[in-house]
């Protein structure tokens, strides 16, 4: 909606105006941030998981159960589109059309039935002989007919998210959808779900390999299931309230998410034995810190393996599905605080101590890379001095204690241990 007078259209200029002096923008795909992006000039913004009732849904799911039942005892295979009957957005009409190309003879040979659900009314010039049941159903009756779908066909054109999609991969259906819209937040193509192209003629053919192959989808229904068990609403409630706590210390305005989200590409995207040998070192030097100190808090990059999360990365997301830049990562630490592999995505140091500071953490120590710059680093301390200078400006909160740490093992990494003395002056 963009290039639209505001004299005309005032409800864009309000929501335009909402977005850009928000103290943080929730969006729920990735899609959605770029959407945000495009119509406004909001930077702040953060992907945060929406959340779906996986009680509910695991009492009718039919995880467990197995999938080649119905191949082995020629049981009929149900293949269902949910969702609002409208077409601009949710393309419904393209799963009719696959499914009337596909034809009759296709539907008795594979003992297919299928079901269309959702609010609104299907044109009555619309063929849909070969649909067995329709209507809309409430939460419940819902939840009962996706446990009982095989495979389930998400056309969408425009879907910010698609909260059908991840109620029907945790319903143990295979999920086939469209690539590049909200539903990229879950669905991995070739691991858990299956992409379909935008035309009705590219959905029937990938519906025929699916139904032709449906013995061999195991592990992607599985896989499917795993996934859907994560969208619970308790991290959807715990990543808002995360958000939230950042807001309330203003710790987000600075946040930009094109900015951030790019460094993370270009960590993605590096070459690999580069990427490689940068993360075996990091993964070494926490390594040995862990044999030290259990309580020691890491900042670092890359997946991460420890369980009591004592150990964040820039570049995940973390348990509540939320990734962030160091600057706002910080929580309400104490003690020893290690960062290893993380200073280079940092855009704002005085931010990071500023944080740290208010923390009252007791203790850092930073490894920062000195060696040819790494194609996502945005920062580079060249010595120990530049260290001294940045935190000279925050003399009146506390005394600092500086000490070097380099060593061979470390390479190219220095390494700097940096000790908080604090005074009576609080930061406001």
């Amino acid at each position: 909606m963009r290039n639209l007078n505001d004299i005309y259209f005032p409800e864009q200029k309000i929501e335009r105006l909402a977005l850009e002096n928000s103290g943080a923008v929730i969006a729920y795909s990735d899609f959605s941030a770029e959407r945000i992006l495009k119509n406004s000039r909001a930077e702040n913004i953060f992907v945060l998981p929406l959340g779906i009732n996986t009680e509910l849904i695991s009492r009718f799911s039919r995880a467990g159960k197995k999938l080649d039942q119905k191949i082995l005892k020629g049981k009929e295979l149900t293949i269902g589109y949910f969702g609002r009957l409208e077409n601009v957005q949710k393309g419904f009409l393209k799963f009719i059309e696959a499914v009337n190309i596909l034809g009759k003879k296709f539907k008795i040979e594979n003992k297919l039935k299928y079901v269309i659900f959702g609010r609104g009314k299907i044109p009555a010039c619309i063929d849909i002989s070969l649909i067995d049941r329709s209507g809309y159903l409430k939460q419940e009756d819902l939840y009962k007919e996706m446990a009982e779908t095989d495979i389930m066909v998400m056309p969408s054109n425009y879907e910010p998210f698609g909260l059908a999609g991840i109620e029907a991969m945790a319903s143990g259906a295979l999920l086939l959808c469209t690539k590049g819209l909200g539903m990229d937040s879950y669905a991995v193509y070739g691991k858990n779900a299956l992409a379909i192209p935008e035309n009705p003629a590219g959905i029937a053919s990938v519906l025929e390999t699916a139904v032709k192959n449906y013995d061999k989808m195991e592990r992607l229904i599985s896989n499917g299931i795993s996934e859907g068990k994560t969208w619970s609403w308790k991290r959807s409630v715990n990543a808002h309230l995360q958000i939230y706590e950042k807001v309330r210390q203003k710790m987000t305005r600075s946040f930009s998410y094109k900015k951030y989200f790019n460094i993370v590409q270009k960590f993605n995207n590096a070459e690999l034995y580069l990427k490689n040998s940068v993360l075996r070192k990091i993964d070494t030097l926490i390594y040995k810190h862990t044999l030290e100190n259990n309580e020691m808090y890491f900042i670092t990059c890359g997946a991460i393996w420890d369980s009591e999360e004592k150990m964040v990365s820039v570049t995940h997301r973390d348990s509540n599905f939320v990734v962030s830049s160091p600057e706002i990562i910080l929580r309400n630490l104490s003690g020893t605080v290690c960062f290893i592999g993380s200073w280079e995505f940092v855009s704002d140091p005085r931010a990071v101590f500023r944080q740290l500071i208010i923390s009252r953490v007791e203790r850092v120590i930073i490894y920062y890379w000195n060696g040819d710059d790494l194609p996502w680093q945005i920062l580079k301390m060249e010595s120990y001095n530049d260290f001294v200078m940045l935190l000279d400006g925050f003399s009146a909160f506390a005394e600092f204690s500086f000490m070097e740490c380099n060593s061979k093992e470390a390479a190219p990494f220095n390494c700097i241990e940096i000790g908080f003395r604090y005074t009576d002056v609080c930061i406001a």
